[in-house]
């Protein structure tokens, strides 16, 4: 037998909220998949518009469950919860799959059994534009190591596959986080375990501009989730003060680069200032300064 005649059922959440706009591609991006042994659970989180009907138009077999709004790491583990499935691959409402991905990690995982956690390569770009070529050198699964997951800002949720026996151990989403949530589901996965990044982009995660307010909260949730990470494993900033300073530089600065992006310059150099503070860096140097000229510049046009 194959490795791939073993053939595990992947049991696939997609969490929705009012996401008549895109749950339609999602779905198809799973029907179009080269694996085929998976369930589908979409957990319909209070949608008051057209997901519902959307989702039950389909013909193929889908798990339909509405839940009153409880956010969506709620709507993850109600589905979590009901899956039976050997692996968990979550993809979120408004992204897609490229059709060869659960193909690649099943894969992987038949290769690498006491893995833990399996990410792919993704493309953020506002608009679909089409799949990225295969390349075969990114097909190659790359163990990553825990100080890379550490620092890893962008680790997505639908490039994600995890064995639903690994979430047994280390629970569920934090429902309390209303933001990183999947960063603190991550570390948990992957502290003193195997890591598998394959780099070829497999997933398709759109941009979207969100309120300045909900991006604070995000970016500020990342730093509180690797404080209670430490104060989980005090060992751990024992042995890696630098490497933890310098994650928390990392989110400070991505942080004022989206904020210079948006214009609101203030925030800009304040947050550049923080990320210098955890680590001298010449990247949030420029930020602060291109942050700057840009609040002068305005200042000379309203002369």
């Amino acid at each position: 037998m194959s490795i791939l005649e073993k053939k595990p059922l992947v049991s696939i959440i997609i969490p929705a909220y009012n996401s008549e706009e895109f749950i339609g591609r999602a779905l198809d991006s799973v029907f179009s998949q080269t694996y085929n042994n998976y369930e589908i659970i979409v957990i319909d989180d209070g949608s008051i518009d057209e997901t519902s009907n959307i989702v039950r138009s389909y013909e193929q077999n889908i798990v339909y469950l509405y839940q009153e709004n409880a956010g969506v790491s709620a709507a993850r583990n109600a589905g979590i919860s009901i899956a039976t499935g050997e692996l968990i691959a979550l993809l979120d409402s408004d992204d897609l799959w490229y059709p060869d991905k659960l193909e690649i990690q099943v894969n992987a995982y038949l290769n690498n059994p006491e893995v833990s956690l399996i990410h792919t390569g993704i493309d953020k770009s506002p608009d679909f534009k089409g799949y990225v070529p295969i390349v075969n050198d990114d097909l190659i699964p790359v163990i990553k190591e825990f100080e890379a997951v550490f620092k890893d800002s962008n680790l997505k949720t639908s490039s994600i596959m995890i064995p639903k026996k690994v979430l047994d151990d280390v629970g569920l989403f934090n429902v309390e986080l209303p933001t990183a949530e999947d960063r603190d589901l991550f570390l948990r996965c992957s502290y003193n375990k195997l890591v598998i990044f394959i780099p070829q982009i497999l997933v398709f995660y759109p941009i979207f501009n969100g309120s300045l307010s909900d991006e604070l909260r995000s970016y500020q949730d990342n730093i509180d989730v690797i404080d209670a990470f430490i104060k989980c494993h005090p060992e751990f900033l024992l042995n890696n003060k630098t490497l933890v300073n310098n994650a928390k530089s990392l989110i400070y600065y991505e942080y004022a680069d989206d904020l210079c992006f948006k214009n609101h310059c203030f925030e800009s150099i304040s947050a550049a200032i923080k990320s210098i503070r955890y680590k001298f860096n010449t990247a949030s140097i420029l930020i602060g300064a291109k942050a700057f000229f840009k609040i002068l510049l305005l200042s000379c046009k309203n002369k």
